[in-house]
C-alpha cells in the first residue's frame, strides 16, 4: 500500500510542478492579455487544490505523504474555490466572440466567492443552515459556472473559424470542465455517502495526471489563438503562403457573396451551406474567413452584414416608417430577440434608439 502512497504522490508532485510551470508561462509570454491572465489564476488555483486535496485526505495518507497548510488553510481554500467562475470567464473570453460577459454573472460570482469563506468566518448561525448556505449553494453555483462555459464551448464549435481553436476548445475546457464538475459533485456527494473519501482522492490523483498532460501538449502545440484580445477581430494576414493557397479571387467570390448578393439574408445560413453555394470546400472556406477577412467567428461574419444594414435601413428616409420587426426578418433574422441582441452588441444601443438618435430628422 506505502508503493501506492508514493506513486500517487509522485503524481501530485509532477502534476504541482507542470501546471505551476505551465501558469507562469501563460503571464511571461503575453502578461498583459486577459486570457493569459486568467489561465494563470486557474494553474495556480488548481495547484492549490492539488496541496488541498492531500490535506483533506490526511486520514489516509501515511505521514511522509501528507500535507499541512497550517495558517494558509483559508487562503488556500478561498482562492481554489475561485476556479469554476474563473473558468467561466475564461471560456466566455476565448469562445463568446464579441459579446459582453453578463452582470449577472459576476454578481453569482460575488454571491458564491462570498459564501465560500468570509460570510462563513463572520457568522455562527443553525449548523444545517449553515451546511446548506456554505457548502450547498455555492456548490450548485459552481456547477452553474461550470455548466455554462462547457455550454460555450460546444455551441459554437462548428462556427469556428480558427482551426487550431477548434481543435483545442473540446479538449482543453471540457476536459477540465469534466473535473471541475467531479470535484465540486464530490463536495456534495461525499458528506451524504454516495461515494467514498478513498474513491475521491484516488479520482483526484488521476485527474491531476490528465491536467499535467493537458498542461504538456498545450504548451507543446501553438497557443496563440488563446491570446487573441477578447472581442477583437483577427488582423488580416498580410501574405498568404503556397500550401495554403488562399486565393484572391476565392476571396472576391465571398465578398461579393455577402456585399452584391446578399447571401446572409438567408435564413439559417451556416458555413457548410455558404461552402456549397460558392462551391468552395468547407476547410479552404474557414481558412479565408478567419485569415483574410479576419473573423474569428462565422456567426459574427454574418451578424456584421446584417446588422450594418439593418442600421442603414432603419434611418432611410424611405424605410424608417417599417416595423422594427420588419426589418429584421428582411435581413436574415427569424426572430425580434436574436436581432435585439446583435444589435446591441455591435451597435452598444437598441434598434428602437439608434434609429431615434440617427435618424435624419432628430434635430441632435
Amino acid at each position: 500500500m506505502m508503493d501506492l502512497h508514493l506513486f500517487l504522490f509522485a503524481i501530485d508532485v509532477v502534476a504541482f510542478v507542470t501546471i505551476t510551470l505551465m501558469g507562469i508561462n501563460f503571464l511571461v509570454s503575453q502578461p498583459r492579455n486577459l486570457n493569459a491572465r486568467l489561465l494563470t489564476l486557474i494553474s495556480f488555483n488548481t495547484a492549490c487544490y492539488i496541496i488541498f486535496t492531500r490535506y483533506i485526505y490526511s486520514n489516509l495518507i501515511p505521514a511522509p505523504y501528507q500535507v499541512d497548510p497550517g495558517g494558509f488553510l483559508i487562503l488556500l481554500r478561498f482562492v481554489m474555490n475561485l476556479t469554476p467562475g474563473l473558468f467561466m470567464i475564461l471560456a466566455h473570453s476565448l469562445f463568446q466572440d464579441d459579446k459582453r460577459f453578463p452582470r449577472w454573472l459576476f454578481a453569482a460570482f460575488a454571491v458564491q466567492v462570498l459564501l465560500e469563506e468570509p460570510i462563513p468566518v463572520a457568522l455562527s448561525i443553525d449548523v444545517a443552515l449553515g451546511d446548506f448556505l456554505f457548502e450547498t449553494v455555492p456548490a450548485v453555483l459552481q456547477l452553474i459556472f461550470t455548466g455554462l462555459a462547457m455550454a460555450w464551448t460546444i455551441r459554437n464549435w462548428r462556427a469556428d473559424m480558427v482551426g487550431e481553436r477548434r481543435k483545442l476548445r473540446i479538449l482543453f475546457l471540457l476536459v477540465i470542465g469534466i473535473i471541475i464538475i467531479f470535484s465540486v459533485l464530490a463536495r456534495i456527494l461525499v458528506p451524504l455517502g454516495i461515494i467514498t473519501p478513498l474513491a475521491t482522492y484516488l479520482s483526484s490523483s488521476i485527474s491531476y495526471a490528465l491536467l499535467g498532460v493537458i498542461g504538456v501538449l498545450t504548451a507543446l502545440r501553438d497557443g496563440t489563438h488563446f491570446f487573441t484580445e477578447p472581442g477583437q477581430r483577427t488582423p488580416s494576414a498580410p501574405t498568404v503562403s503556397k500550401e495554403d493557397a488562399l486565393s484572391e479571387q476565392d476571396v472576391a467570390t465571398i465578398r461579393d457573396a455577402f456585399e452584391k448578393n446578399h447571401i446572409y439574408r438567408e435564413g439559417g445560413l451556416s458555413i457548410g451551406s455558404l461552402a456549397a453555394k460558392l462551391a468552395i470546400p468547407e476547410y479552404r472556406l474557414r481558412k479565408i474567413i478567419h485569415r483574410k477577412l479576419g473573423y474569428r467567428n462565422f456567426n459574427a461574419l454574418v451578424h456584421h452584414y446584417r446588422i450594418e444594414e439593418a442600421a442603414e435601413r432603419l434611418i432611410s428616409e424611405n424605410e424608417r416608417h417599417l416595423p422594427i420587426l420588419t426589418v429584421a426578418l428582411s435581413v436574415g433574422y427569424q426572430s425580434i430577440n436574436p436581432f435585439n441582441r446583435a444589435f446591441r452588441e455591435l451597435k452598444d444601443m437598441s434598434p428602437s434608439e439608434y434609429r431615434t438618435q440617427y435618424s435624419p430628422s432628430n434635430p441632435g
